[in-house]
Formats: structure tokens, C-alpha cells, sequence
């Protein structure tokens, strides 16, 4: 579950937002609207103002305590993969065990299962200057879930890629987020209706339409519906 009730006052920016466990939010908005500040502030990469307050799972991460980034039970996935140029495609994935305490052999073999899950354990040894774009974000994604975590950020993981690799990967993000609270910042439809259950759309620095996907797209009224068909 995520709680969300924080803002950034020099970026005009105020979040109110309760979001259930188990479902995948699509965050939606013109630039500018705030869309990677709420990841960051979920995150932990940004700090909010004080007297704002986000938890996670509930456990409050922000506000009466800071939990920092990576004692969170989050990952991120953005556009760019940002892989590690100096280590192999396998010891980015185990990357993320190793500096959880996970020995060695045990990380790497968990890092090949997930490369395996994704269909390129073939490439295990690849360094990142050897990999395709679309390659390289499927090494990010097993690096991203091979921590099992509970909530999981997508910024845009898709709008890098071409419409063959999108494919691809919108398929392997769908079966990642099976089982996981999922919160994915997009503006491409087919993103939404492929992995959301509910959809935020972000305006003037605010949450200013929220529901189920079917029911926001469903009413004529909506800013959901208002934003892809201009209704």
C-alpha cells in the first residue's frame, strides 16, 4: 500500500494520494505536472517539505522518520537502464543481493535465475557496451526485481525503446508486476491498459483525477479521457 500526502513548495507541487496493495498505478499529466517528483518523493530521492508524510506497506518512510532509498521496499525502473559500464550484465543483476549481504555465489546465481525469467541468460557475461537498448533495460529489470521487492516504480521504461522492444518488454514488465504494488509514470495508452488497475492524472501540481482505469476511461467527463481522446 502506498500513502502519499507530501509536496515540494519552490517546485508548486502537493500530493494526496492512498493507493491499494497489489494494484498498479499509472501516473499520467503534461510535462511538468509533477509525474517524476512523485516517483522521487516514493523513492526517497527527493525529501519533502516538512510536515508532509509517505508510507509504504505501512511503514512511514517520510515525515516522523526517514527511511533512506535503499531501505525501502522499492525498486526503480526508468528510461535509462543506468547499468554499471565496469561489471557484466550478471553482476549488475546481483548487484543490488551483494549489497544486501547476499554472498557471491548465492547472488549470481539468483542474478542468472532472473536473467534466465527474461529470456536472455545467454548474455549473462555481456558487458553493458556489448548490449542492445533493448537489452540493456531487460538487464535492468532483472536487476530491479531480483531484490524481491514489494513496491515497484516504473518512470517511463519504455519510451527509449522501438515498437518491436516495447512489445517485448511491456510483456516482461506485466509479468514483474504480478503479485507486487506497482506505480508506472507513462503517456502511452497501450502502457495503461496493459499493466494499470488505476490511473492518477497529474494537474497544476496535484492529483486532480483518480479511480479504476475502465471507470475514469469510461466517464466522458474525465480528465483521463479528456487526456488521450479529448473528449
Amino acid at each position: 500500500m502506498i500513502s502519499l500526502h507530501a509536496g515540494i513548495a519552490d517546485r508548486g507541487l502537493r500530493f494526496d494520494l492512498e493507493h491499494g496493495e497489489g494494484r498498479t498505478l499509472a501516473v499520467i499529466g503534461r510535462n511538468g505536472s509533477g509525474k517524476s517528483s512523485l516517483i522521487g518523493l516514493l523513492a526517497g530521492l527527493i525529501v519533502p517539505d516538512p510536515g508532509g508524510t509517505i508510507a509504504l506497506d505501512g511503514t512511514v518512510v517520510a515525515g516522523d522518520q526517514w527511511v533512506s532509498p535503499h531501505r525501502r521496499p522499492i525498486t526503480l525502473l526508468s528510461q535509462d537502464p543506468t547499468l554499471f559500464p565496469h561489471m557484466s550484465a550478471l553482476d549488475n543483476v546481483a548487484f543490488g543481493l551483494r549489497a544486501r549481504g547476499v554472498n557471491r555465489q548465492r547472488a549470481r546465481e539468483h542474478a542468472h535465475d532472473h536473467l534466465a525469467r527474461i529470456g536472455i541468460d545467454q548474455l549473462a557475461d555481456r558487458m553493458p557496451n556489448q548490449l542492445s537498448g533493448g537489452q540493456q533495460q531487460r538487464v535492468a529489470l532483472a536487476r530491479a526485481i531480483a531484490v524481491e521487492p514489494t513496491i515497484l516504480l516504473l518512470d517511463e521504461p519504455l519510451a527509449a525503446m522501438d515498437v518491436a522492444a516495447a512489445v517485448e518488454l511491456r510483456s516482461l514488465i506485466r509479468n514483474a508486476l504480478q503479485g507486487r504494488t506497482g506505480v508506472v509514470v507513462t503517456h502511452d495508452i497501450a502502457d495503461i491498459r496493459a499493466f494499470a488497475d488505476d490511473v492518477a492524472v497529474l494537474a497544476d501540481g496535484r492529483v486532480s483525477d483518480y479511480g479504476p482505469v475502465d471507470e475514469r476511461m469510461g466517464d466522458e467527463n474525465s480528465l483521463l479521457r479528456r487526456y488521450f481522446l479529448g473528449g
